[in-house]
Formats: structure tokens, C-alpha cells, sequence
């Protein structure tokens, strides 16, 4: 247990790295969302594909070969945070999905 804790540092870079890019692209849909004026639900269904998206190729470029059960237990996890999460439609107030 004691080794593990050592790699711990460069697990956290290397996560660190290969999910930047995902977090740009989020940026990058919501601030295209909100410009064009897209609803909560359309721009949430938008986060949850590109999640999605973004773990499948994330695991195949990592192991090489897509490993399903990982890759759907991911993009499951992804799919109900992301339905749960609330997106609030701050031209609407009273609004948000």
C-alpha cells in the first residue's frame, strides 16, 4: 500500500493532463450554448455527449483498446451526474432544468 501512495503524485498529473482538454471542450459548449441561446436541457444533453464522447476516447488513446466495462461504467457515471446536476438559465430566473 505504502508504494502505491508514491505514484500517487504522478497518477494525479498525468489524470490532470489527459482531462484538460475535456474541460476546455465544456468550456467551449457552454460558452457556445449560452451565445446562441440554447435551453438548459439542450445544453445539458450537449455536456452529457461530450462527456461521453470524451471518456470512450480518452480510455482507447490511454489503453490502447477500448475496455468496455470501464469505459461504460464512466460514461454511465457520467450520464447520471449529469442528469442529476442542475444547470440553472440565468436569462431565466425562475427557469433551469
Amino acid at each position: 500500500m505504502g508504494e502505491l501512495i508514491a505514484y500517487y503524485p504522478l497518477i494525479l498529473f498525468i489524470s490532470l493532463v489527459y482531462s484538460f482538454p475535456l474541460l476546455l471542450l465544456h468550456f467551449t459548449v457552454l460558452y457556445l450554448m449560452d451565445k446562441f441561446g440554447a435551453d438548459a436541457l439542450l445544453t445539458k444533453l450537449a455536456l452529457i455527449a461530450v462527456t461521453t464522447t470524451g471518456v470512450f476516447l480518452t480510455l482507447a488513446y490511454v489503453n490502447g483498446t477500448l475496455l468496455s466495462a470501464w469505459s461504460c461504467s464512466y460514461a454511465t457515471s457520467a450520464v447520471v451526474t449529469g442528469l442529476l446536476i442542475r444547470i440553472k438559465d440565468i436569462r431565466h430566473p425562475a427557469g433551469g432544468i
